[in-house]
């Protein structure tokens, strides 16, 4: 960094030449830099340097008076609070820093004590185990009107399955610890939120054999009702006491639908009647799906 005294633009005289990092005076020459902001605060002068070496720091200089520049710090990305989850962004060249960390910060600045609390029951009421719970409430309910295990079972299975995949690949760390009001749950990594995954895949698939046994559109409307206030009391919790990002519960959301969708499809592919399958007639006295028989005309 080399500065000059312009006021006189004609007889422009240097003031500093070449100053920087030096290593702590261990190097002869301060290192090559590319961009230099300066500013006043007061009466005195900083300046922000950018060097072509260590790209992950930054140095900044006193330069008050601009003679005698001194180097008071040396700082990083890796510093800052929000440094990891930062570098993760920039590396896979996200856009999602841009949302997640001023959503993560408005609502850890708009946190309400009351609120929290009834989040942190929010929390327990949902997630991979309660998700199971609700898988096993659910057969053991159904068991006598002959639900099928298969496919709940396979909602919560896979959709822990998947996740812990994507988690595993991406390895995005969770938000900082200074944002957040409850430990981030075990996990390869924060994207997609692994809770949020497996409660939106069980509420979809548990709403999906609801609505299919009641045959009522009222009880229909009302258990797909519950599933999405389910899965969305689910990521509102992890976004709000700071254990994920909110893109990584959109993600489960996606995710969780998706895992539902294949699912659906391949249940109703395996037992919906086949093309060409001879229809039973109409005056069949044999008995019907509730056992009783039927009458001929």
């Amino acid at each position: 960094m080399s500065i000059y005294d312009v006021t006189d633009p004609i007889h422009i005289a240097p003031l500093a030449i070449g100053k920087g990092d030096t290593d702590g005076g261990t190097l002869a020459f301060a290192r090559q830099i590319h961009s230099v902001f300066a500013w006043q605060a007061g009466k005195r002068a900083f300046a922000f340097i950018v060097d072509d070496e260590e790209t992950t720091d930054v140095d900044i200089m006193e330069i008050t008076d601009p003679r005698n520049p001194v180097q008071i710090a040396e700082t990083g990305l890796l510093d800052w609070p929000d440094a990891q989850s930062l570098v993760w962004d920039v590396i896979a060249g996200e856009d999602a820093a841009r949302l997640d960390l001023p959503v993560l910060r408005w609502l850890a600045a708009h946190r309400d004590p009351t609120l929290t609390q009834v989040m942190a029951v929010v929390r327990d009421l949902t997630g991979v185990w309660a998700a199971l719970a609700a898988v096993i409430i659910w057969l053991v309910l159904g068991w006598r009107r002959g639900v099928r295990p298969l496919p709940a079972v396979s909602a919560w299975a896979g959709a822990l399955l998947c996740a812990l995949m994507v988690a595993f690949i991406v390895g995005r760390t969770p938000p900082p610890a200074a944002y957040a009001v409850a430990a981030a749950p075990p996990a390869p990594g924060s994207f997609p939120a692994l809770g949020v995954t497996v409660t939106t895949a069980v509420a979809g698939l548990l709403a999906t054999q609801v609505s299919l046994a009641v045959r009522s559109w009222g009880r229909a409307v009302a258990a797909w009702t519950a599933a999405l206030l389910w899965a969305g009391a689910a990521g509102a919790a992890a976004a709000y006491l700071g254990t994920h990002w909110i893109t990584d519960v959109a993600a489960a959301w996606a995710l969780g639908a998706a895992w539902d969708a294949v699912l659906i499809t391949a249940w109703w592919t395996r037992t919906r009647p086949q093309a060409g399958a001879t229809p039973v007639p109409r005056h069949h006295a044999g008995p019907d799906a509730t056992g009783a028989p039927h009458r001929g005309r």
